[in-house]
C-alpha cells in the first residue's frame, strides 16, 4: 500500500479545492527540468484518470436516478450502493491510470524492471482516491428530511450532489492522485538516494514543508522526509517528485 505520509490522505481531502486542473501544467522553477519531464510523463494520464472518474460518477448517478425511480422516485437511504462496494467500484475505475502512472514514475529513477510488483502500492493510492470522492458524496447524499420531499426536489438533490464533482474539481483530484501513484513508483523503483524537488501548481510556489523536504538532501527511498511524508504530494495541489540524487 502506498503511502502518502502522515495525515496526507486526510489533508487532500480536505483541500482538494487548491489544487491544480488536469489541463494546467506544473510551474517549474528554473533549473528543473526533471519536472519538465514528468509533466510530459503524467500529463495524459492525469487526462485519462479525469475523464475516467467522470464517467464513473455518470453511471453512479444513472444507477441511482434507475433505483430511485423503481422506488418511486421515494428518497431512502437504503438506495445507496453498499459502501464497500461504492468504494471498489471507483478503486477499481481509478487503478489502470494508476498503475500506468507508477510505471513511469519507477521508470523515470531507474530501470523499469527493477523493484517487486507495484500492485500494492498501486492498490492504496486507488483507495485513498475513491474515499476522497465517495465519503463526501454518500454525505451530501444523505440529508435529513429527504425521504418526504416531492419527486422534483429529490431529482434536484441527487442531481446537485453530483455535479458538485464535475469539471475542474474532478480533473485537480486526479491531478493530485496521479501524482502521488508517480512518486509511489518512484520510491518503489529506485535503488539509490533519493531527493525530494520542490514545484508547485500555477500561480503559487512550494510550501514550507515541501522546501524542507528538499533542503534534507539525499536519502534512502521509502524513508521518511523532514514532514513525515515518505514522498509527494504533500497536500493537495503539490507538485514535487522524487529524484535520484545523481
Amino acid at each position: 500500500r502506498a503511502e502518502q505520509g502522515k495525515g496526507q490522505g486526510d489533508e487532500a481531502r480536505s483541500e482538494t479545492e487548491g489544487g491544480a486542473s488536469a489541463t494546467e501544467a506544473v510551474e517549474s522553477p528554473p533549473g528543473t527540468p526533471l519536472v519538465d519531464r514528468r509533466d510530459e510523463l503524467v500529463g495524459p494520464v492525469i487526462t485519462a484518470l479525469s475523464r475516467r472518474l467522470k464517467r464513473t460518477l455518470q453511471d453512479d448517478h444513472n444507477d441511482l436516478r434507475d433505483r430511485l425511480r423503481d422506488n418511486g422516485s421515494t428518497w431512502s437511504d437504503d438506495l445507496l450502493p453498499d459502501e464497500v462496494e461504492h468504494l471498489d467500484a471507483y478503486a477499481t475505475a481509478a487503478l489502470p491510470q494508476l498503475e500506468q502512472a507508477a510505471n513511469a514514475g519507477r521508470l523515470f529513477v531507474g530501470d523499469e524492471s527493477k523493484g517487486g510488483p507495484l500492485s500494492e502500492h498501486v492498490v492504496g493510492v486507488a483507495h485513498d482516491l475513491a474515499t476522497t470522492i465517495v465519503g463526501p458524496l454518500r454525505r451530501r447524499l444523505i440529508a435529513d428530511g429527504l425521504s418526504s420531499a416531492d419527486e422534483s426536489a429529490v431529482a434536484e438533490h441527487v442531481g446537485a450532489a453530483f455535479r458538485e464533482w464535475k469539471g475542474e474539481r474532478i480533473e485537480r483530484l486526479a491531478g493530485d492522485y496521479v501524482i502521488a501513484g508517480f512518486s509511489a513508483g518512484s520510491v518503489a523503483g529506485s535503488s539509490q538516494d533519493i531527493e525530494w524537488i520542490a514545484a508547485s501548481a500555477p500561480g503559487s510556489t512550494p510550501c514550507p514543508d515541501c522546501d524542507d523536504n528538499a533542503l534534507n538532501g539525499p536519502q534512502q527511498a521509502g524513508q521518511e522526509f523532514p514532514t513525515g511524508h515518505r514522498h509527494p504530494p504533500s497536500r493537495s495541489g503539490c507538485r514535487c517528485l522524487l529524484a535520484p540524487s545523481d
